[in-house]
């Protein structure tokens, strides 16, 4: 026996959000069939737009999913922060953009 029970010759393990090659090529199969079949599922979402719109949007939407990467949610607690550093990174914020949108009590 090469490794003990228990013990692998990779203790710590495939790196958290790795993805497996065999992922890797299921994803890529589902991009070629679904860049082949554009066209048809262009026309299915205009047909079914027709019919039931909140339904043709929802299809587009689940599409958009294997496409467009998904954002992280984090949460700040802003009550760990002092007041002093969030009206320093609101005012930032405001130069850069060029407005000044924050009440005169807060500037």
């Amino acid at each position: 026996m090469r490794f003990q029970p228990g013990n692998s010759g990779n203790p710590h393990g495939r790196p958290r959000g790795a993805t497996s090659e065999t992922t890797l090529k299921i994803r890529e199969s589902f991009r070629m069939l679904f860049e082949n079949l554009l066209p048809l599922v262009e026309q299915w979402v205009l047909t079914g737009a027709m019919k039931d719109p909140l339904r043709a949007a929802e299809l587009v939407t689940r599409f958009a999913e294997f496409h467009i990467p998904r954002l992280q949610r984090i949460a700040i607690d802003l009550r760990q922060l002092p007041l002093e550093e969030i009206l320093i990174e609101v005012a930032r914020r405001e130069q850069e953009l060029g407005t000044q949108s924050a009440p005169a009590q807060l500037q």
